[in-house]
Protein backbone atom coordinates (compact mmCIF):
# COMPACT_ATOMS: atom_id res chain seq x y z
CA UNK A 1 0.00 0.00 0.00
CA UNK A 2 1.30 3.44 -0.97
CA UNK A 3 0.89 6.01 1.80
CA UNK A 4 2.73 8.65 -0.26
CA UNK A 5 -0.15 8.99 -2.73
CA UNK A 6 -2.72 8.99 0.07
CA UNK A 7 -0.83 11.76 1.86
CA UNK A 8 -0.65 13.75 -1.38
CA UNK A 9 -4.42 13.32 -1.82
CA UNK A 10 -5.11 14.60 1.70
CA UNK A 11 -2.67 17.49 1.41
CA UNK A 12 -4.14 18.77 -1.86
CA UNK A 13 -7.73 18.57 -0.62
CA UNK A 14 -6.77 20.49 2.53
CA UNK A 15 -5.50 23.33 0.33
CA UNK A 16 -8.96 23.94 -1.14
CA UNK A 17 -10.88 22.89 2.01
CA UNK A 18 -12.18 26.36 2.86
CA UNK A 19 -12.53 27.75 -0.67
CA UNK A 20 -15.76 29.66 -1.15
CA UNK A 21 -16.54 27.98 -4.45
CA UNK A 22 -17.41 24.28 -4.33
CA UNK A 23 -16.38 24.22 -8.01
CA UNK A 24 -12.75 24.30 -6.89
CA UNK A 25 -13.12 21.24 -4.67
CA UNK A 26 -14.61 18.83 -7.20
CA UNK A 27 -11.95 19.55 -9.87
CA UNK A 28 -9.29 18.91 -7.24
CA UNK A 29 -10.83 15.51 -6.48
CA UNK A 30 -10.82 14.73 -10.21
CA UNK A 31 -7.16 15.77 -10.44
CA UNK A 32 -6.31 13.53 -7.50
CA UNK A 33 -8.13 10.58 -9.09
CA UNK A 34 -5.73 11.00 -11.99
CA UNK A 35 -2.50 11.80 -10.13
CA UNK A 36 -2.88 9.58 -7.07
CA UNK A 37 -5.06 6.73 -8.33
CA UNK A 38 -4.02 6.60 -12.01
CA UNK A 39 -7.53 6.98 -13.49
CA UNK A 40 -7.47 8.39 -17.06
CA UNK A 41 -9.35 11.68 -17.41
CA UNK A 42 -11.44 10.05 -20.15
CA UNK A 43 -12.85 7.63 -17.53
CA UNK A 44 -13.94 10.36 -15.11
CA UNK A 45 -17.23 12.14 -15.73
CA UNK A 46 -18.30 15.23 -13.80
CA UNK A 47 -22.02 15.93 -13.29
CA UNK A 48 -22.94 12.64 -14.90
CA UNK A 49 -26.63 12.47 -15.83
CA UNK A 50 -28.89 9.58 -14.79
CA UNK A 51 -32.49 9.38 -16.08
CA UNK A 52 -34.88 9.32 -13.12
CA UNK A 53 -38.36 9.10 -14.56
CA UNK A 54 -39.99 10.38 -17.70
CA UNK A 55 -39.13 14.03 -17.28
CA UNK A 56 -36.54 14.20 -14.52
CA UNK A 57 -32.84 13.48 -14.16
CA UNK A 58 -30.31 13.08 -11.36
CA UNK A 59 -26.81 14.47 -11.72
CA UNK A 60 -24.06 12.55 -10.01
CA UNK A 61 -21.14 14.73 -8.85
CA UNK A 62 -18.51 12.33 -10.25
CA UNK A 63 -18.78 8.95 -11.95
CA UNK A 64 -15.73 6.79 -12.67
CA UNK A 65 -15.81 4.39 -15.63
CA UNK A 66 -13.80 1.42 -16.84
CA UNK A 67 -14.48 -0.40 -20.11
CA UNK A 68 -17.52 1.88 -20.63
CA UNK A 69 -19.16 0.76 -17.36
CA UNK A 70 -19.52 2.79 -14.17
CA UNK A 71 -17.25 1.38 -11.47
CA UNK A 72 -18.09 3.75 -8.63
CA UNK A 73 -19.82 7.07 -8.01
CA UNK A 74 -18.82 9.98 -5.80
CA UNK A 75 -20.76 12.50 -3.76
CA UNK A 76 -18.28 15.39 -3.38
CA UNK A 77 -18.61 18.19 -0.85
CA UNK A 78 -16.34 21.00 0.29
CA UNK A 79 -13.86 19.99 2.94
CA UNK A 80 -15.47 22.21 5.58
CA UNK A 81 -18.96 20.90 4.83
CA UNK A 82 -20.67 18.96 7.60
CA UNK A 83 -22.28 15.81 6.31
CA UNK A 84 -26.09 15.71 6.30
CA UNK A 85 -28.67 12.97 5.80
CA UNK A 86 -29.50 14.53 2.45
CA UNK A 87 -25.89 13.99 1.29
CA UNK A 88 -26.18 10.27 1.98
CA UNK A 89 -29.61 10.08 0.31
CA UNK A 90 -28.07 11.62 -2.81
CA UNK A 91 -25.19 9.12 -2.77
CA UNK A 92 -27.66 6.27 -2.27
CA UNK A 93 -29.58 7.41 -5.34
CA UNK A 94 -26.37 7.51 -7.43
CA UNK A 95 -25.45 3.98 -6.36
CA UNK A 96 -28.95 2.70 -7.08
CA UNK A 97 -29.30 4.37 -10.49
CA UNK A 98 -25.81 3.37 -11.65
CA UNK A 99 -26.14 -0.24 -10.40
CA UNK A 100 -22.40 -0.18 -9.68
CA UNK A 101 -22.83 -1.10 -5.97
CA UNK A 102 -19.93 1.14 -4.86
CA UNK A 103 -20.11 4.77 -3.75
CA UNK A 104 -17.72 7.25 -2.16
CA UNK A 105 -18.50 10.27 -0.04
CA UNK A 106 -15.64 12.78 -0.09
CA UNK A 107 -15.87 15.94 1.97
CA UNK A 108 -14.58 16.52 5.49
CA UNK A 109 -13.84 12.78 5.46
CA UNK A 110 -13.89 9.93 2.98
CA UNK A 111 -16.35 7.05 3.24
CA UNK A 112 -16.85 3.86 1.24
CA UNK A 113 -20.44 2.61 0.84
CA UNK A 114 -21.45 -0.76 -0.56
CA UNK A 115 -24.78 -1.94 -1.92
CA UNK A 116 -24.92 -5.73 -1.75
CA UNK A 117 -26.60 -6.88 -5.00
CA UNK A 118 -28.28 -9.80 -3.19
CA UNK A 119 -29.61 -7.60 -0.38
CA UNK A 120 -32.61 -5.29 -0.67
CA UNK A 121 -31.46 -3.06 2.19
CA UNK A 122 -29.76 0.29 1.66
CA UNK A 123 -26.04 0.67 1.08
CA UNK A 124 -23.91 0.20 4.17
CA UNK A 125 -20.90 2.14 5.37
CA UNK A 126 -17.87 -0.13 4.98
CA UNK A 127 -14.92 2.11 5.79
CA UNK A 128 -14.42 5.68 6.95
CA UNK A 129 -11.28 7.76 7.29
CA UNK A 130 -10.39 11.31 8.17
CA UNK A 131 -8.36 13.09 5.50
CA UNK A 132 -5.18 12.92 7.56
CA UNK A 133 -1.67 11.77 6.69
CA UNK A 134 -0.77 8.10 7.17
CA UNK A 135 -4.33 7.05 8.02
CA UNK A 136 -4.29 3.26 7.96
CA UNK A 137 -7.90 3.09 6.80
CA UNK A 138 -7.38 5.74 4.13
CA UNK A 139 -4.34 3.92 2.73
CA UNK A 140 -6.28 0.65 2.78
CA UNK A 141 -9.10 2.29 0.81
CA UNK A 142 -6.67 3.76 -1.72
CA UNK A 143 -5.28 0.29 -2.31
CA UNK A 144 -8.76 -0.77 -3.47
CA UNK A 145 -9.37 2.29 -5.64
CA UNK A 146 -6.15 2.37 -7.66
CA UNK A 147 -7.03 2.08 -11.35
CA UNK A 148 -4.17 -0.30 -12.15
CA UNK A 149 -5.48 -3.01 -9.82
CA UNK A 150 -9.13 -2.01 -9.63
CA UNK A 151 -11.94 -4.39 -10.41
CA UNK A 152 -15.51 -4.30 -9.20
CA UNK A 153 -15.23 -7.93 -8.14
CA UNK A 154 -12.14 -7.17 -6.03
CA UNK A 155 -13.63 -4.21 -4.19
CA UNK A 156 -16.96 -6.03 -3.63
CA UNK A 157 -15.03 -8.95 -2.13
CA UNK A 158 -13.20 -6.45 0.08
CA UNK A 159 -16.53 -5.03 1.27
CA UNK A 160 -18.05 -8.47 1.90
CA UNK A 161 -15.02 -9.46 3.96
CA UNK A 162 -15.37 -6.40 6.20
CA UNK A 163 -19.11 -7.08 6.62
CA UNK A 164 -18.42 -10.68 7.64
CA UNK A 165 -15.70 -9.60 10.06
CA UNK A 166 -18.09 -7.15 11.69
CA UNK A 167 -20.70 -9.89 12.07
CA UNK A 168 -18.08 -12.11 13.72
CA UNK A 169 -17.07 -9.31 16.08
CA UNK A 170 -20.69 -8.88 17.15
CA UNK A 171 -21.04 -12.64 17.59
CA UNK A 172 -17.94 -12.79 19.81
CA UNK A 173 -19.18 -9.75 21.72
CA UNK A 174 -22.44 -11.57 22.45
CA UNK A 175 -20.55 -14.68 23.58
CA UNK A 176 -18.40 -12.60 25.92
CA UNK A 177 -21.56 -11.09 27.40
CA UNK A 178 -22.90 -14.60 27.97
CA UNK A 179 -19.67 -15.57 29.77
CA UNK A 180 -20.26 -12.73 32.19
CA UNK A 181 -23.80 -13.79 33.09
CA UNK A 182 -24.55 -15.28 36.52
CA UNK A 183 -21.60 -13.59 38.21
CA UNK A 184 -19.27 -14.87 35.46
CA UNK A 185 -19.55 -18.46 36.64
CA UNK A 186 -18.91 -19.85 33.16
CA UNK A 187 -15.84 -17.65 32.74
CA UNK A 188 -14.52 -18.74 36.14
CA UNK A 189 -14.88 -22.37 35.12
CA UNK A 190 -12.82 -21.72 31.97
CA UNK A 191 -10.13 -19.93 33.97
CA UNK A 192 -10.02 -22.68 36.58
CA UNK A 193 -9.68 -25.37 33.92
CA UNK A 194 -6.88 -23.43 32.24
CA UNK A 195 -4.75 -23.14 35.38
CA UNK A 196 -5.40 -26.71 36.41
CA UNK A 197 -4.27 -27.94 33.00
CA UNK A 198 -1.34 -25.57 32.39
CA UNK A 199 -0.05 -24.80 35.85
CA UNK A 200 -1.12 -27.78 37.97
CA UNK A 201 -2.89 -25.40 40.35
CA UNK A 202 -5.66 -26.83 42.49
CA UNK A 203 -9.19 -25.55 42.06
CA UNK A 204 -9.00 -24.25 45.64
CA UNK A 205 -6.01 -22.02 44.82
CA UNK A 206 -7.62 -20.74 41.63
CA UNK A 207 -10.91 -20.03 43.40
CA UNK A 208 -9.10 -18.03 46.07
CA UNK A 209 -7.39 -15.98 43.36
CA UNK A 210 -10.67 -15.46 41.55
CA UNK A 211 -12.32 -14.25 44.72
CA UNK A 212 -9.96 -11.27 44.64
CA UNK A 213 -11.14 -10.15 41.20
CA UNK A 214 -14.42 -8.53 40.29
CA UNK A 215 -16.00 -9.65 37.04
CA UNK A 216 -18.59 -6.88 36.95
CA UNK A 217 -17.56 -5.95 33.42
CA UNK A 218 -19.60 -3.52 31.39
CA UNK A 219 -19.96 -2.87 27.69
CA UNK A 220 -19.11 0.70 26.78
CA UNK A 221 -19.19 2.45 23.44
CA UNK A 222 -15.73 2.98 22.00
CA UNK A 223 -16.40 6.66 21.45
CA UNK A 224 -17.09 7.04 25.18
CA UNK A 225 -14.03 5.08 26.28
CA UNK A 226 -11.62 6.90 28.59
CA UNK A 227 -8.79 4.58 27.64
CA UNK A 228 -6.07 6.88 26.15
CA UNK A 229 -4.53 4.07 24.14
CA UNK A 230 -7.87 3.34 22.48
CA UNK A 231 -8.48 6.98 21.64
CA UNK A 232 -5.03 7.47 20.15
CA UNK A 233 -5.23 4.41 17.93
CA UNK A 234 -8.88 4.33 16.93
CA UNK A 235 -8.00 4.93 13.25
CA UNK A 236 -5.47 2.09 13.28
CA UNK A 237 -7.85 -0.69 14.23
CA UNK A 238 -11.05 -2.15 12.94
CA UNK A 239 -14.22 -0.67 14.36
CA UNK A 240 -15.99 -2.76 16.97
CA UNK A 241 -19.31 -2.08 18.64
CA UNK A 242 -18.08 -2.36 22.21
CA UNK A 243 -15.01 -2.84 24.36
CA UNK A 244 -15.07 -4.99 27.47
CA UNK A 245 -13.20 -4.05 30.62
CA UNK A 246 -12.67 -6.32 33.62
CA UNK A 247 -11.70 -4.51 36.79
CA UNK A 248 -10.35 -5.32 40.19
CA UNK A 249 -12.22 -3.77 43.14
CA UNK A 250 -10.86 -0.34 44.08
CA UNK A 251 -8.39 -0.46 41.19
CA UNK A 252 -8.11 1.44 37.93
CA UNK A 253 -9.50 -0.13 34.78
Amino acid sequence: MDNLKWNQFCSCLQIVKSEDEVDKYQPMIINMLQLCLDWPISDIKKSYKFPAGRKSSVYCDIAVFKDSEIQFVIEAKKGDHKQTEEDLVQLESYISLSKCHIGLYIGEKIQLYYDNPSDTNKSVLILESELTADSVKGIKLFDQLNAKSFSRERICTFCEKIIQEEKQVKSVSALISKLLDNNAEQLKEIITEHFQKNGNYSSEIVNKALSQISFSAQQIEKAKSNNPQTENNKDNEDDTTNIFFLKKPNKNY
